[in-house]
């Protein structure tokens, strides 16, 4: 779709407003003057000449537009208002921006035309409409028009209305202002000259001065039209000038636009692949404030250890564990190595807030300006090393205490599996006690055999109760880790990387915004030169 001056603005308001959030604004007060300076221009932004026929009932606005067009495209009368709806007669492929301008004035009688170039007449409503709302309609389009044609007639030229409350107020677009003295075929040359030199007077005291004013008579009793071809002259030198203005404005675009390359010191096309090296560095961070979990194993085995006697070590092992988890166990000062395994990262914060702050120097110094400068001051050693502690606080306090959860019905099985030979080696012991002769030649052995069997069997229950233990202590390990790095990450990601990440979006797409620019004014500049702007 080709693009149009106003899209170049929308562009670079848009990469001025982008760029207020990552360097001084007033590094970027010359491109904004320029652009809103592009802005109050006079005149409609685009290739077209965009000129509205402004006058009273009667004055016959509608006949010379008829004129001008060589056929009847508007309605002609002498009923007030003749011109009660706008009617637009435009290119038959109008630009966009010319759509558009229809569209917010909300014209919608549209006549297509292939015999003026890009010419584009709006024959609004009457001046002296008693209804408000068509005054208010040709003041607020003013601004947005190359040219108006004020049509006055030989009777009502001094009309005091159209003076006090138009002509007088709107005198700043004096230099748009096209004087036609329709109807001349109503007077004598003598009678003319005077009402000629009369408006001049009238307008002088308005504070209009050396207005151009054109007699014609667009639908003469007798005849063809009067003073058309000098009018159709000036619109079409208007379209020269209008060149020479739409290649001013393009060269403003384009300083507008190398002001802000320079402020923020953002080349067009250039990244800074910010999402990988954040996660290569967020991912260092949290490594490196977990590493000390790789040495609690031993502790974390012996923990594993532990709660697996409880479990299916037999009748000594759940009182040695009940023991180790009473208040005795502490004041004889054993270890309690499930409480050992804890997140304490305090001696690991600098090195990994180094990773960040590396990073951070890094892109500061690629990126380099106003914005490098930006970056470092905003994330500073101290204040990272800060928040990486109060994050791993919060994630240990979130994730709680490590601990070996030994769940399942065969650790059930194990544990009753232990007191029944439990239970057989105490019944072997008392049979043993009463029938001590068992261990003569001959006697019955049977005591002495259940003892030995449970023992064993105890034993390497025991021993595969131990093994088991300690492979779900070096899991229960990795979990809890991994728990507190799902607890770390989004908060590392959150509170340091997420303004980090706010003000790299904010250049990218002031980026974005100058290299979609560049291609729009480079665009706007070949249409330029081949005529076509």
């Amino acid at each position: 779709m080709a693009h149009d001056i106003t899209d170049a603005l929308d562009l670079l308001d848009l990469a001025i407003g982008r760029s207020t959030e990552i360097v001084d604004p007033e590094l970027l007060g010359a491109s904004a003057e320029l652009g809103a300076a592009t802005r109050k221009r006079l005149g409609f932004l685009g290739r077209s000449v965009v000129v509205a026929l402004v006058g009273g009932t009667g004055s016959g606005k509608s006949s010379l537009l008829n004129a001008l067009a060589g056929e009847e495209v508007a309605p002609t009368g002498a009923v007030r208002p003749t011109t009660e709806r706008p009617l637009a007669w435009i290119p038959a492929n109008p630009e966009p921006g010319l759509v558009r301008l229809l569209d917010d004035l909300a014209i919608s009688d549209r006549v297509g035309h292939d015999s003026f170039g890009d010419l584009a007449v709006l024959d609004l409503p009457d001046t002296d409409s008693v209804l408000r709302s068509h005054r208010r309609m040709v003041e607020s389009l003013l601004p947005r028009v190359d040219a108006v044609i004020w049509v006055l007639d030989p009777e009502k030229y001094n009309d005091r209305l159209l003076h006090r409350e138009l002509l007088q107020p709107l005198g700043r677009y004096s230099s748009q202002f096209i004087f036609v003295l329709n109807q001349i075929d109503r007077l004598s040359p003598a009678e003319e000259r005077q009402v000629i030199d009369d408006l001049h007077r009238t307008l002088a005291a308005d504070g209009i001065l050396d207005p151009l004013v054109l007699a014609t008579a667009a639908a003469p009793v007798e005849g063809s039209p009067i003073g058309i071809a000098r009018l159709s002259r000036d619109l079409h030198g208007r379209f020269e000038a209008k060149q020479a203005v739409m290649t001013k404005v393009i060269a403003d675009l384009r300083e507008a636009r190398d002001g802000v390359v320079e402020a923020t010191g953002i080349g067009l096309g250039e990244g800074t692949s910010y999402d990988v090296r954040w996660e290569a560095a967020a991912d260092e961070v949290t490594g490196k404030l977990l590493d000390p979990m790789s040495g609690f194993e031993p502790s974390a085995l012996a923990a594993g250890r532990n709660a697996a006697l409880v479990k299916g070590g037999g009748p000594l092992a759940a009182l040695a564990g009940w023991y180790r988890s009473s208040r005795l166990s502490r004041v004889a000062g054993l270890s309690d190595h499930a409480a050992e395994v804890r997140l304490d990262a305090s001696s690991r914060v600098t090195g990994a807030a180094a990773a960040i702050t590396d990073l951070v120097a890094d892109l500061s110094f690629e990126i380099g300006g106003s914005f490098g400068r930006l970056l470092r001051s905003e994330v500073q050693s101290e204040q990272v090393e800060t928040e990486i502690e109060r994050v791993t606080t919060i994630a240990s306090r979130e994730v709680g205490g490590f601990e070996v959860t030994l769940n399942g019905a065969w650790w059930r099985v194990i544990g009753i599996l232990q007191w029944l030979l439990a239970g057989v080696v105490v019944a072997g012991a008392l049979w043993f006690w009463t029938s001590p002769e068992s261990l003569q030649p001959g006697e019955d052995v049977r005591p002495v055999v259940m003892i030995v069997a449970g023992l064993l069997s105890s034993i390497i229950l025991r021993s595969l109760v131990v093994a088991a233990g300690r492979r779900a202590g070096r899991k229960a390990l990795h979990q809890y880790s991994e728990a507190l790095r799902s607890a770390l990450r989004p908060r590392i990601d959150r509170t340091i990387g997420a303004p980090i990440r706010a003000r790299m979006r904010s250049r990218a797409e002031v980026a974005g915004a100058l290299a979609e620019l560049g291609i729009v004014t480079a665009e706007l500049e070949e249409r330029l030169i081949a005529g076509k702007l």
